[in-house]
């Protein structure tokens, strides 16, 4: 159905998307968050540390919304974690780090955890967002409102799995053995995430097409089921005649 969606592995933009994920938190991409972007780059390019150090006054001319607004504490937060690794990943088993872009020599189950504890506002979807674009990571899942629909209307998870919660996400992995000396999830049956981590390297894609066609055809409020490709193996479809 849609022949031409790539996953994109794109280490050398890791401050680009670190930014573009960062915006993307209950706001459309389409609508608002590339209209951000390109005012970003115009004005301080990837340079995260412009950002951290640019004034509110300065972020409000690029738009008024929360999500810019906190996007210097997140770049700051981001450009702390090689000075703060010692208190971020008393658990891991993690190398000094000279750069936050040396992340991208972890384990991405292992820069998830230090992610999530490093930056304040960034949530289970935007890190995974991050790391499957960055990394070699395609089993990874960012969850959203279209997957946990689409997974649920597919009968592939119940409608009552919970998305994951930054808490529990920071804490513990969704699978035993995954860190050595870090626990697995106490909600890892009742998590979308961990659920769905039994379609291994298809997990982002499968995330990505969810997004594509959870939010052009297979709505939450409103699912036009007879212009569905699914139509003749989905449930619902079914389920509505």
């Amino acid at each position: 159905i849609y022949p031409g969606v790539r996953l994109p592995i794109a280490p050398h933009d890791f401050n680009y998307v670190f930014i573009s994920v960062s915006l993307s938190r209950r706001t459309s991409y389409e609508k608002f968050v590339l209209k951000w972007c390109r005012r970003i780059w115009q004005r301080y390019d990837g340079n995260l540390e412009a950002i951290a150090s640019a004034s509110p006054l300065e972020l409000r001319e690029v738009g008024s919304s929360y999500q810019i607004a906190q996007l210097k504490d997140m770049a700051s937060a981001l450009l702390s974690i090689p000075s703060r690794l010692k208190e971020l990943s008393p658990d891991l088993n993690i190398p000094p780090l000279t750069s936050h872009l040396d992340l991208l020599k972890l384990k991405p189950e292992e820069a998830r955890l230090v992610l999530l504890r490093a930056c304040r506002y960034l949530g289970p979807k935007a890190t995974d967002s991050l790391i499957l674009s960055c990394f070699k990571a395609p089993h990874f899942i960012p969850c959203d409102a279209h997957l946990k629909t689409l997974a649920a209307r597919l009968g592939l998870t119940d409608p009552s799995t919970k998305m994951p919660e930054k808490s529990l996400c920071s804490r513990y992995v969704c699978r035993e053995g995954l860190i050595v000396g870090v626990k697995v999830c106490p909600r890892v049956n009742d998590c979308l995430r961990s659920k769905l981590m039994k379609l291994g390297g298809l997990g982002g894609w499968f995330q990505t097409l969810c997004y594509i066609h959870g939010s052009s055809i297979c709505k939450t409020l409103a699912p036009r089921c007879d212009l569905c490709s699914l139509r003749r193996d989905c449930p619902l479809s079914s389920s509505n005649g």
